[in-house]
């Protein structure tokens, strides 16, 4: 579920957050087929990424409030004062707390013929809609079991689809300034291998690598 909020009409962010906390909570509690723990834990699970949505948003309003609500902002180009556009751009992003909603203003140099988001720059937002701390867990899993696998373990672990082809365009990205020599075990750790593997036998192993794919 995506999380999206006029900014401006929050009075008191904290007491919103708090109070969809508590209401979440007394649903649970009054739901009768939720008594134990493996059903507890499921409905907190199935709650979380609006909760934790929520959280952020409030994190956001804190810490760049005066960015949600610019009128004016200097270009990066050639530092000319620009005039935000008239009405705010959504933008949804997936982040491993789950989808949240921003409305933020835009800003368009016409000298220079470029546009940015001030927001977007200060949350440090990739231009992928699935963010980096997402991208950093899915090309860990890709890297260690088959594509179809990790989506399939990816998705029970965060409650989040990302489909194996996006998981396999994200850690050929990622990969694609490595090169064998970066990936392949060093120099001590093959000499450690074949030890592992000569004990007890006569004859040394013959060692040979085996790489699909640098990533």
């Amino acid at each position: 579920m995506a999380v999206a909020y006029a900014y401006s009409e929050q009075p008191d962010w904290k007491s919103e957050f708090l109070a969809l906390i508590s209401n979440r909570l007394d649903q649970i509690e009054g739901d009768d087929s939720v008594g134990f723990m493996d059903e507890i834990s499921k409905a907190l699970f199935e709650n979380r990424q609006d909760i934790m949505g929520r959280a952020a948003e409030a994190l956001i309003e804190k810490k760049h409030g005066h960015l949600l609500d610019q009128t004016h902002c200097p270009c990066p180009c050639c530092g000319r004062q620009i005039k935000a556009s008239a009405k705010k751009v959504r933008r949804q992003i997936t982040t491993l707390i789950g989808t949240v909603a921003l409305y933020r203003p835009y800003f368009y140099c016409k000298s220079c013929e470029y546009g940015f988001y001030p927001l977007d720059e200060a949350l440090g937002l990739c231009q992928r809609k699935i963010q980096p701390d997402v991208q950093e867990l899915e090309a860990w899993l890709a890297a260690e079991m088959p594509y179809e696998m990790a989506s399939e373990t990816f998705k029970r672990t965060t409650g989040i689809h990302v489909s194996d082809h996006h998981m396999h365009d994200v850690t050929n990205d990622i990969a694609k300034d490595l090169d064998i020599v970066q990936v392949c075990p060093d120099r001590g750790d093959i000499h450690r291998q074949i030890e592992e593997l000569s004990q007890g036998n006569f004859r040394r192993p013959i060692v040979m690598i085996g790489i699909d794919g640098a990533h």
